[in-house]
């Protein structure tokens, strides 16, 4: 199950950490990069307490990497196609089980003593986070773009298509205002943070 530790929180114990062997050292700790904290706290809740994530935003959105080497996640993903708003296709929350996926199967294919864990996170995670995507898409069902032909003058070409637009970047329609004045990313990678970041987007477009 998820730990109610702090992926910020990993120290290692001097004493302990010196008698373990080698590969015992490195199998409780993995070091896990993410592109952004959205991407970050799928990572975090997947691992659990066997990750330690770091940011890194010369990675794309759909790679991580872990123990130095960069590993593909964007198996099934499908991006919007503009590079600012790549990096904020977990703005359409809907991705983020499918992407968990992958990061599952990322960590398990180099950590197998993971396997188990990471799978059992993931499943305990993707399960409460699609009860909340079914109330936010109730909460889109009144969005203020729905229908609407909008130039993604924002980068939030997954938000837009999630809330019921279409992306035209020949339309003069360049949205709501208030999409300039959304968060970049969650304040923090954990799945508190990139929940309450989602509806800060929800807002925006209701």
């Amino acid at each position: 199950m998820l730990s109610r530790r702090s992926w910020l929180a990993i120290v290692p114990v001097a004493g302990l950490s010196a008698s373990l062997p080698a590969r015992a050292r490195a199998a409780a700790v993995v070091e896990a990069a993410a592109a952004n904290k959205a991407v970050g706290a799928l990572v975090a809740a997947t691992g659990g307490d066997a990750v330690r994530v770091v940011i890194d935003a010369g990675l794309s959105p759909t790679q991580l990497r872990l123990d130095g080497a960069v590993v593909d996640i964007g198996q099934r993903i499908r991006l919007p196609g503009d590079p600012k708003a790549d990096r904020r296709f977990l703005d359409d929350p809907r991705n983020a089980p499918r992407l968990g996926g992958n990061i599952r199967d990322a960590i398990a294919s180099r950590h197998p003593e993971l396997a188990a864990k990471v799978n059992d996170n993931h499943k305990a995670w993707t399960r409460s986070i699609a009860r909340q995507i079914m109330d936010w898409n109730r909460q889109l069902e009144s969005s203020k773009v729905k229908g609407q032909a909008i130039a993604d003058a924002y980068g939030r070409a997954a938000l837009l298509v999630w809330a019921g637009a279409t992306i035209d970047p020949k339309s003069a329609n360049r949205g709501p205002a208030s999409l300039a004045r959304l968060p970049e990313e969650p304040s923090a990678a954990t799945l508190a943070a990139y929940g309450a970041y989602v509806e800060a987007l929800i807002a925006a477009v209701r």
